[in-house]
């Protein structure tokens, strides 16, 4: 992860909705500070780089296409190489998934969890699909016991 930026620095910033790095160059290095949900009990302060120009796409195998555009770029989420951003998401997409599973251990559980996560659809929850397809999968082939009363164990 960057902490300061430079006028002309090559950035390297994940963007979830796309699941792909962009690479950019900084226009603007001004570092802005927001808060969201200022008007909650819980505000988020975040800092913005003002200005990047995105330059090309980098996709998880290395190839790219030509990007386009100017837009703000949340300072957490830049880093100086396009290896670094996927890693940084890929330690966060493993720690939430890890958070799903640990929050089925027993039957109770596994029966509430399609009531609390949106498994299909259009706007479904990828990873919470991906986590309870692998445990019902387990379940079904025996890698992983169910108990009522005690819950899941191997």
């Amino acid at each position: 992860m960057v902490d300061k930026v430079r006028k002309g620095q090559k950035i390297y910033y994940y963007r979830s909705i796309w699941d792909v790095v962009e690479k950019g160059t900084v226009e603007d290095s001004t570092i802005l500070t927001d808060v969201l949900g200022a008007a909650t009990d819980h505000p988020t302060e975040f800092k913005l780089i003002k200005n990047v120009h995105w330059d090309e796409r980098v996709y998880k195998d290395g190839t790219t296409a030509s990007s386009f555009g100017n837009s703000a770029a949340l300072l957490d989420n830049v880093f100086l190489t396009a290896k670094e951003a996927y890693e940084s998401q890929n330690t966060i997409i493993e720690k939430h998934k890890e958070e799903l599973r640990n929050g089925i251990t027993g039957l109770e559980d596994l029966l509430k969890f399609p009531l609390n996560h949106c498994l299909c659809g259009e706007d479904y929850d990828y990873y919470a699909r991906e986590v309870y397809e692998d445990i019902c999968q387990k379940i079904l082939s025996g890698e992983i016991k169910l108990y009522a009363e005690s819950g899941i164990g191997k």
